[in-house]
């Protein structure tokens, strides 16, 4: 351990808190241990910047969950012990939940896919009844094509014949409680015009919906129909109703994002009122107690599915890791303001306030 007051503990307080107001099982009882490894050094340290080094996500095809990255290994360390780490909490969190069955799927997906990596790291998600699922995502290496099942080698070729653009980029296992699954993450060459999506939509079954997820993005970006290079991620994954794809934002990475992104999120929202109340119950999970804001937004996401329109979600830095140790007790929160005749639908975005958040999109 780095210090006396690690970041792990403000982690594990956040979680166990978000437990209880999510109604899910408390994630500390299993996966305490990795935070502690990953989350050593004290509250604010840079390491803690680097992407998916401690990040909580919503989802609204998931809403009732609680869900996070990790990188289950010291912070300070490489990519090849961060590799190691993430497949080693893989297995054990698997085998050790599910059983040997599911231990023996994993190992056949995920081994070869770790030797060469040049990253990794860990993501789980807890209802209700426990551990719903883990994954540990790799970065696309030069064996891993070789490595790949028959239909997801399809997939890969298929896409990257409809969008020449598309590079492979990252690799995902995934394991639940009944069903395992993988997928394929691709990075975009140069910018992206949301329209030059549609060709490999069309070929996955999912053209239809491309002028929505188009919008859905678009409204939250603050009408960008254009992205800049190295800003997005493209993911595809086999199901068996068809294939799904989620197409990933970095938010830190585009410099003009507007400053009302959090309110613009929940406005897109504003129709599916079960996924706003949802995000609302989120962000209140994820605040800290006599803190204002649940963390930095990192990433913005839109996924599709066949028969299911687009839906949200996000991965957020939470503000018990950034919180530097010099800086003193956390900034209350402001009192609540007096009782005001029946505001518009923007402003009562989650608590957020007219047209602003307080959210920092910036990493």
């Amino acid at each position: 351990m780095h210090a006396a007051s690690p970041a792990s503990l403000g982690a594990r307080r956040l979680l166990s808190s978000a437990a209880r107001r999510l109604h899910t099982a408390d994630p500390v009882g299993l996966l305490g241990g990795y935070l502690d490894e990953s989350l050593a050094l004290p509250p604010g340290a840079q390491a803690y910047r680097r992407p998916h080094a401690f990040e909580t996500r919503f989802s609204e095809r998931a809403p009732s969950t609680l869900a996070f990255d990790l990188s289950p290994a010291d912070p300070l360390a490489g990519p090849p012990e961060r590799v190691a780490g993430a497949t080693r909490a893989m297995r054990q969190v698997v085998g050790g939940t599910f059983g040997p069955r599911a231990l023996s799927w994993v190992d056949g997906r995920s081994e070869p896919l770790s030797y060469g990596s040049g990253d990794a790291w860990f993501s789980s998600c807890f209802d209700t009844a426990g551990l719903r699922e883990s994954e540990v995502t790799y970065a696309w290496a030069p064996q891993t094509a070789d490595s790949l099942a028959r239909p997801i080698h399809e997939a890969v070729q298929a896409a990257t014949e409809a969008m020449p653009s598309l590079r492979p980029a990252l690799t995902t296992v995934r394991c639940g409680r009944t069903y395992g699954s993988q997928e394929i993450t691709f990075g975009v060459d140069g910018a992206l015009r949301l329209a030059e999506l549609r060709p490999v939509m069309e070929r996955f079954g999912l053209g239809d919906q491309h002028t929505r997820l188009t919008n859905a993005l678009a409204f939250v970006l603050g009408a960008r129909f254009v992205l800049p290079p190295d800003t997005t991620l493209l993911t595809l994954r086999p199901s068996p109703g068809g294939m799904e794809m989620r197409v990933d934002v970095d938010l830190e990475a585009i410099p003009d994002i507007p400053p009302n992104v959090a309110s613009l999120l929940q406005l897109q929202l504003v129709e599916r009122p079960q996924g706003l109340r949802a995000l609302e119950r989120w962000v209140g999970a994820m605040t800290p107690d006599g803190m204002v804001n649940p963390g930095e937004l990192a990433l913005l996401s839109v996924v599709v599915a066949p028969g299911c329109g687009p839906r949200l979600a996000i991965q957020l830095r939470p503000s018990a890791i950034l919180a530097t140790p010099d800086a003193g007790p956390p900034t209350p929160a402001p009192p609540a303001p007096a009782p005001a005749p029946a505001p518009a639908p923007e402003t009562v975005a989650a608590g957020l306030g007219p047209r602003r958040s307080p959210w920092d999109p910036r990493r």
